[in-house]
């Protein structure tokens, strides 16, 4: 993989298109959820999220069909 192709987002570019936190975004980060890249040696160099993969994890986590359909059943129910 090369850093040069693809776009490339930071954790703070993420939380505001989800609308959630900086952290939230690391823990799925760290759950392994999201993949990010990092950007220098240091344990304090940027991550950076490829516009790609945020966009695979986004279909994944909020399009899915299957939960938000369940949730969504038992509303329509009892209404």
């Amino acid at each position: 993989l090369s850093m040069s192709s693809g776009v490339y987002l930071t954790i703070k570019e993420c939380a505001d298109t989800l609308k959630v936190s900086e952290q939230t975004i690391r823990n799925y980060i760290k759950r392994g959820d999201l993949k990010s890249y990092k950007f220098g040696t240091s344990h304090r160099s940027p991550r950076r999220i490829l516009e790609s993969d945020f966009n695979e994890f986004i279909g994944v986590n909020v399009y899915k069909g299957d939960s938000t359909d369940e949730d969504l059943q038992g509303v329509e129910e009892n209404e």
